[in-house]
């Protein structure tokens, strides 16, 4: 059973829209969850549970853009490891998907569960007909909010960019950017959720995330296409310097985040 908080609300331009979707108004109920920033929100119909994501803010966050999802999403469509997204409105913030299995703690994935990731992962990497997500974009907004009031982190949105420029040149591809197992449901199969950071980028990124977060071995890593012309001595070096760029990138997103609730943006 999921807890949940009768509290919260579904926002009602959110309610109003599965309201037309699904002719009836369902009984929503708010999801306590440590796996995203996202109200969670389940009810069912028709004998089947449906979870409805709502974008909390008026203001994305670093790096979102709830457009540049819905066409990440429409690109995975035929993968089997990919969210069935039922229904997807960037300007509400709402994503409506099936229920779609629990999370496993990564101390307690099987053999078999890592086999599944790492294939999802080297299938995601062949994709490329996705739009981009801009870095440059991306730290210009960091360095946007921080000179305002926190004008220090300056220099670590500067040696973080630095860093990343820095990694080999294995070719872009669909980044998910976020692939820690809260990301990561167990049902009859994988699937992977959350892809509002995900995009046309740098794959050290999700491997950096693999190796940190989900535990993956070098030799395991050294399995993936872009990674196995580098020598184990060479790959570990240049994944903890992606492992360093996520974690600053982690701390600047901690940073930011902290500014808003002191200061929003206007």
């Amino acid at each position: 059973m999921i807890p949940t908080d009768q509290n919260i609300v579904m926002p009602l331009k959110a309610q109003n829209a599965l309201d037309r979707h699904f002719g009836e108004t369902l009984n929503w109920q708010f999801i306590l969850s440590e796996g995203t920033r996202h109200p969670l929100f389940q009810a069912e119909f028709d004998s089947r549970h449906w979870i409805a994501r709502v974008e909390p803010d008026t203001q994305t966050a670093p790096g979102v853009d709830p457009w540049r999802e819905q066409r990440v999403l429409r690109a995975l469509y035929a993968n089997e490891w990919a969210i069935s997204a039922e229904l997807i409105m960037p300007d509400l913030g709402l994503l409506l998907m099936p229920f779609a299995g629990r999370l496993i703690a990564r101390d307690e994935l099987s053999a078999a569960q890592v086999d599944e990731i790492c294939c999802a992962v080297q299938q995601m990497h062949r994709i490329s007909d996705v739009p981009l997500l801009d870095y440059a974009a991306l730290f210009m907004r960091y360095r946007d909010a921080f000179s305002r009031s926190l004008p220090g982190m300056g220099q670590l949105v500067d040696e973080t960019e630095a860093l990343l420029a820095t990694l080999p040149d294995i070719g872009e591809c669909l980044v998910h950017h976020d692939l820690h197992t809260g990301n990561m449901l167990w049902g009859r199969h994988l699937t992977l959720i959350d892809w509002e950071y995900a995009g046309l980028g740098n794959p050290w990124l999700d491997y950096a995330t693999l190796e940190r977060d989900v535990g993956l071995t070098l030799r395991q890593l050294q399995s993936f296409e872009r990674l196995s012309a580098f020598e184990p001595q060479e790959m570990e070096h240049w994944l903890a310097c992606a492992i360093q760029v996520i974690d600053q990138l982690e701390t600047l997103w901690q940073h930011f985040n902290q500014l808003q609730i002191e200061q929003p943006e206007n």
